[in-house]
This record gives structure tokens, sequence and C-alpha cells, in this order.
């Protein structure tokens, strides 16, 4: 009986260790989760530890079929950013970068994505930005590229402030949305960072870079933002540095000239 008691009692507290392990490992997870888990993740709703991300840039396609698409110079930067930016977060072995054009050819299996470059050059933007119907949308005022906010007076519109010929003040957007996908019926979950010209592109993943730093009860907005819910950040990006925006160094993720500011936030959907 006491041999039998004993290894009763042994039994007992291997399984109270293995409880003990258990919960300790799922408390150090949740806790290593909650630290990884920023407003960027809780914004553009893509998963913490499955599924590959897309990373989608716009091409300049040439007039002469023969001659090679380009990417904007400016967008290169950008692009460049966010890159680094999504294997921080995601890791280097889940993160996939597309062109626009070979992104449309497998949109429909595509996710997870976040799609940089104005709907000029990126059709994918483009698709994304017209399905969302969002009240800030991409317009052209004479032979200007231009933001206009339908929701307030006069339909107000947004548009580039030059020095000379560089670009000194932009306005971009940041949005975030879901759609329902035929093939699968799950849920494709996206980003869009776009500017009307290249220096409010950049500032839009710059500021996507910010709350990657930031925690859901930093910002109330965002921080309250329901999961598939529609939104869009308008934001207003000044630049003071001496040989402008292009100057950058494409591996620099805050060159230090930037300034990006929130003037207008809307959630819909």
């Amino acid at each position: 009986m006491g041999a039998l008691g004993g290894g009763l009692l042994s039994n007992l507290l291997a399984s109270l260790l293995w409880l003990l392990g258990g919960i300790l490992l799922t408390a150090f997870y949740r806790s290593y989760r909650a630290r990884r888990q920023t407003l960027f993740n809780h914004f553009s709703q893509m998963p913490f530890g499955i599924g590959n991300v897309y990373l989608v840039y716009g091409l300049i396609e040439p007039e002469d079929i023969k001659q090679l698409c380009t990417v904007e110079e400016g967008d290169v930067s950008a692009v460049c950013s966010a890159l680094s930016l999504l294997e921080e977060r995601f890791g280097p072995t889940r993160v996939s970068v597309l062109n626009s054009r070979a992104a449309q050819s497998l949109f429909g299996s595509i996710d997870n994505l976040l799609s940089v470059s104005g709907p000029v050059w990126n059709p994918i933007t483009r698709a994304l930005l017209q399905e969302m119907r969002l009240p800030i949308r991409f317009d052209r005022d004479g032979e200007k590229d231009v933001l206009r906010d339908e929701l307030t007076p006069a339909r107000r519109v947004y548009e580039t402030r030059y020095d000379g010929t560089i670009a000194r003040e932009c306005y971009g957007i940041v949005c975030r949305g879901s759609l329902e996908t035929s093939a699968n019926k799950r849920k494709k979950c996206f980003t869009v960072a776009a500017g009307i010209s290249a220096l409010s592109t950049y500032g839009a993943v710059t500021w996507l870079r910010k709350i990657s730093t930031m925690q859901g009860r930093d910002d109330v907005f965002l921080g309250s933002l329901k999961k598939h819910e529609h939104a869009v950040i308008l934001l207003r990006v000044t630049d003071q540095s001496p040989q402008g925006f292009k100057a950058y160094s494409a591996s620099t993720p805050d060159p230090g000239f930037l300034k990006v500011d929130v003037i207008a936030q809307y959630r819909h959907g």
C-alpha cells in the first residue's frame, strides 16, 4: 500500500509539474506575442505566425513594348523601407515581393498584402481603392495629381507644394481593409501606402514604420479598429532635406528630414 501510495503521489507531482510548465509556457508565449503584436499588426490585420505576406509595388509601363518596365525613382526608397518593415515583423522567409503585373495574375491566391505606390502605376492599389470607395480619393486637377476629401466643405483638394523643382509638402494615405475572395471564401486582408508623389508614398511607409513601434493603447483610433473594418488615414508629409527627397538613401528608414502628420482619419464597413 505504501509503494502504491508513493507511486500515486509521484504521478500526481509529475502531472502538476507538467501542468505548471504548460501554464508558464503559455504565459511566456502570450507575453512574447503581445510584445510582437504592435499597432502595425493590428492595423494591417496580417497574421502573427502563419501564412505568407506579400509586398506589391507599381511598374511604369513603357510606350514601346520592346523596352523594359521601370520603377519610379523615389518609390524605390519606399519599397525598400516597406520590405525592411515586413521582414522585421514577420521574418524574411514569410515575405514575398511582387511587381503589380505579377500580382494581378496571383491576386486571387494572395491573402495578406501591402501595396505600395499610387493608383497611376500600381493597378493593385487602384483596384483595392475602387473596392473600398473611400471618402478620400486620388484625382486629377489639370496636370496635377491631387487627393480630394469628399467629406469636407467644397471637397477640399490636397496637392504637392514645391520649392523650385523639389517637393516640400505632399499628401498621401494609408488604408486598410479586407475582401472576400470567391475562390476560397476567406478574407483577403490588405494595406495600401500611397501618395500623390514619391515623397508622400515614402512618408506613408514611414508612418507604418512608426506604428510598428507602438501598442494598441498608444492610439485610440487605431487601437479601436474592429476586425475587417475599413479605415483610411490622410497624411501630410513635409521634407526639409537640402537636396530633396530623391537624395535619401533607400536603406535609411528615417532620414530625419521628414515629418509625417495625420490630418484626417475615417472608418467604415
